[in-house]
């Protein structure tokens, strides 16, 4: 059955690769960087909400490369991440990514970020609460600037609604 799927998704994206995409047809397709799921619940709410199930959401976990010791227990993080998400209701893709640094690391894979012409347009991350991680914030956001890419930094004051009606920006 997979076999099917994806031969489906390999003429699907070929059949897009062939067609311009104008403004009306525009689609989020969206990496939020998410350290933690069950603190960071209320952004991962937030890009789901504007994503309005239209497009694509990735959430990202960046590790020290020493954290991960195979591909095996890479993939159970992933696993892990995919059940909370599920837990809580949301369908989204997951990935966990091995970086040396976090500021190289994370504007690596917002840059390098999607499948065939399905390249990431927006990237979601909460505000840091330390000095350290605003420092790497700034760093990261003027690299990723010069890339196109729509950029939310999200801090939330009180907690999100279940179901959004309407959301201001």
């Amino acid at each position: 059955a997979a076999g099917f799927w994806i031969n489906i998704s390999r003429y699907a994206l070929l059949k897009l690769k062939s067609r311009k995409v104008v403004s009306r047809n525009w689609r989020p397709f969206m990496l939020a960087f998410v350290k933690d799921i069950d603190t960071r619940l209320d952004l991962v709410k937030i890009a789901q909400y504007l994503g309005q199930n239209r497009g694509v959401l990735t959430i990202a976990n960046l590790r020290k490369r020493e954290e991960i010791s195979s591909v095996k227990h890479r993939k159970d993080l992933e696993l892990e991440m995919s059940n909370k998400l599920e837990n809580h209701g949301f369908e989204a893709f997951c990935e966990v990514h091995a970086v040396d640094d976090f500021k190289s690391g994370l504007v690596e894979i917002a840059i390098g970020h999607g499948l065939a012409d399905l390249q990431t347009n927006t990237i979601v991350m909460g505000l840091s609460e330390t000095i350290d991680g605003l420092n790497t914030q700034v760093t990261c956001l003027s690299r990723l600037a010069h890339f196109g890419h729509n950029i939310m930094l999200c801090k939330f004051n009180q907690p999100l609604p279940q179901k959004a009606t309407s959301i201001d920006l």
